[in-house]
């Protein structure tokens, strides 16, 4: 995603480790005027600690160097200046209140919201359970090979996510776990405390084993990476969680998934969060677990996938999230996995949607691992259209009955085809181009793509091109000519809509046709030629613009009659207000004067794209 203005932040000398990110923000306000402050959002659901996170505006410095941000931060006592490379347009700092207020008057700055601490998702732990089972040990990993129950206390797979990575932002990772053998890794610290690499508290590295442990994991020959934005105690700030989404989208290689198993609110980490999959890396988050709206839980976003938490029987988990912005449920309640405190170490009976989004994350890790180039839309499809449905109870209202299905070798074949798509609605029609748009389709699992047919006069139809969004740029159209233009949707599964009815697009007859008379004068080393434009078709022609190529050795000098432009020997002439008009029949009389001997001219004219007779 590419951006008008972007800070790159200094290196911090730490290497990648997965890690739990809890951020919120709220909606930004209008930006200030030039004599105005930008406005200034409050911490929520946190404790302030006089960090702030400044959000710039899309678009070139206003001022120049001197009115850089960040450079303005740090000469008016800003501490801890951290800017953002790839997710957030800005950066986060400590300000007092005379340097906070020289930032908030900065023209460059969009808006700042006060930074906070802020506790991580606690998962719900079930005290007296075994810490061992028998294989496997998670009863989550022996529902999501299957479709029904009962259990069949087996974990049936064919494949392990080999040669895809997976971020886990969270506490950090006992890496030296020996359910990771060396497969874990720490990669970035954002919580600068001394405590990494590591894991001081224990939910990451149990998130970890659900998504790639050998023996806890879907995933189990994952590559498994530390990015560390929470503390001991399980909570973080809303920059440094950004500061961890922005190294993910910045460092990720090809096939890398992120698991955010965290909970809070705020428009700036959804931000940062569309952003770093805009970047390339696929995106699993938690719901939450507050037993409500899932649509009121951040970070997540409409691209990524958002799990909600089941129990051993099926039913939604009582504090899971819920409603429309789930895609998916997983297992969530009394999971077994890797713990914290040795490299043998079990956690059991941990409960939480943080717990069922790893369960996806391995899914999606070793759906790459099949299909190396899939994008966060196609990814999420195949996930859906793979998906268990209506075997849960008490989804709550908007759920989507889904339970993640983990055995691709025998993946439920989705063969229900999108909606057939709207009637396409042709604007701006020019003499050579169209823009078209209709009314979306819709799909059990979700569309991915339409493919555009076109037919000219009264022949048949022939691929025109494709489109992700339900709008397509028709080009290379032929003046006067009428076309008819169709579409169809297509889903993940490869299912094809029927065909949309079909649009007729009249292109204008644009310069019609026309004629050059074009006469040059010779005088050593400078000539003067008289061009004499004629409109030979039956329609007026209101604006014209006539190009043509010089011979070599000639160059432009001035002209008249006409606003001319060049870009080498390429010429374009352009009518003035009181010739601009073109009657059937009617001429216009333009010239110019220029450099060069000989009596040599232009090959071929165009007037507004139609090739003219010359004479």
């Amino acid at each position: 995603m590419s951006r008008p203005h972007r800070y790159r932040r200094q290196a911090i000398a730490t290497a990648a480790a997965s890690a739990l990110l809890v951020v919120f923000g709220a909606t930004p306000a209008m930006a200030q005027s030039a004599t105005s402050l930008a406005p200034l959002l409050p911490a929520e659901n946190g404790t302030p600690n006089g960090g702030y996170i400044v959000v710039l505006k899309d678009q070139p410095l206003t001022g120049g160097a001197a009115n850089d941000p960040v450079v303005a931060a740090e000469q008016a006592g800003g501490r801890e200046v951290h800017p953002y490379a790839t997710v957030l347009n800005g950066f986060s700092a400590k300000l007092d209140a005379d340097a906070l207020e020289s930032v908030r008057a900065n023209p460059n700055v969009e808006y700042v919201q006060a930074d906070a601490v802020v506790q991580a998702v606690e998962p719900t732990v079930t005290v007296g359970g075994a810490t061992t089972q028998p294989n496997p040990p998670s009863w989550g990993l022996d529902r999501v090979d299957q479709q029904n129950l009962p259990l069949d206390q087996e974990f049936s797979y064919d494949t392990d996510g080999t040669g895809t990575t997976v971020f886990v932002l969270d506490s950090g990772i006992r890496t030296t776990h020996d359910d990771f053998g060396t497969r874990a890794q720490w990669a970035y610290n954002a919580v600068n405390d001394g405590n990494s690499p590591g894991d001081c508290h224990g939910h990451g590295t149990h998130v970890s084993g659900t998504v790639g442990g050998a023996t806890y994991g879907v995933a189990k020959d994952v590559q498994i990476r530390d990015v560390r934005v929470l503390n001991c105690s399980n909570g973080g700030t809303n920059a440094d969680l950004i500061e961890g989404m922005d190294w993910v989208a910045t460092n990720a290689p090809p096939r890398s998934v992120a698991n955010l198993s965290l909970q809070n609110y705020g428009v700036v980490v959804n931000t940062a969060a569309q952003n770093m999959i805009d970047a390339g890396v696929l995106a699993v988050f938690a719901a939450g677990n507050n037993n409500s709206d899932a649509c009121g839980n951040n970070p997540r976003s409409p691209d990524g996938i958002v799990v909600g938490a089941t129990t051993i029987t099926d039913s939604r988990w009582s504090s899971s999230n819920y409603g429309s912005c789930i895609d998916v449920f997983a297992p969530g309640n009394s999971i077994t996995s890797a713990g914290n405190s040795s490299d043998s170490a079990v956690a059991s009976g941990w409960s939480g949607t943080s717990m069922a989004a790893p369960h996806v994350t391995g899914w999606v890790a070793r759906y790459l691992e099949t299909n190396p180039s899939a994008t966060m839309a196609q990814a999420k499809a195949a996930l859906l259209s793979a998906a268990t449905s209506n075997v849960l109870t008490g989804i709550g209202t908007g759920s989507p009955n889904l339970l993640l299905y983990a055995d691709p070798g025998s993946t439920v074949t989705d063969t229900i085809a999108p909606s057939t798509p709207g009637t396409p609605v042709a604007s701006g029609v020019t003499a050579t181009s169209a823009t078209l748009t209709w009314t979306a389709s819709t799909d059990n699992v979700g569309v991915v793509g339409y493919e555009i047919e076109r037919a000219t006069g009264g022949g048949g139809f022939a691929p025109a091109g494709t489109s992700a969004t339900n709008s397509f740029p028709a080009t290379g159209l032929t003046p006067g000519t009428s076309y008819q233009f169709r579409v169809r949707a297509e889903d993940a599964a490869g299912n094809l809509s029927p065909f949309s009815s079909a649009v007729t697009v009249n292109t204008p007859s644009g310069a019609g046709t026309c004629q050059v008379s074009y006469a040059i004068n010779s005088g050593g080393s400078t000539f003067t030629s008289n061009i004499v434009i004629t409109n030979t078709g039956t329609s007026t022609i209101n604006g014209w613009t006539l190009a043509f190529t010089l011979p070599s050795g000639h160059s432009f000098g001035s002209g008249w009659s006409a606003t001319y432009g060049t870009s080498g020997q390429d010429v374009t002439a352009t009518s003035l207000t009181w010739n601009s008009t073109l009657l059937p029949q009617g001429t216009a009389n333009i010239g110019f004067n220029g450099t060069g001997s000989g009596t040599a001219e232009p090959t071929a004219f165009t007037l507004n794209g139609t090739p003219c007779t010359v004479v």
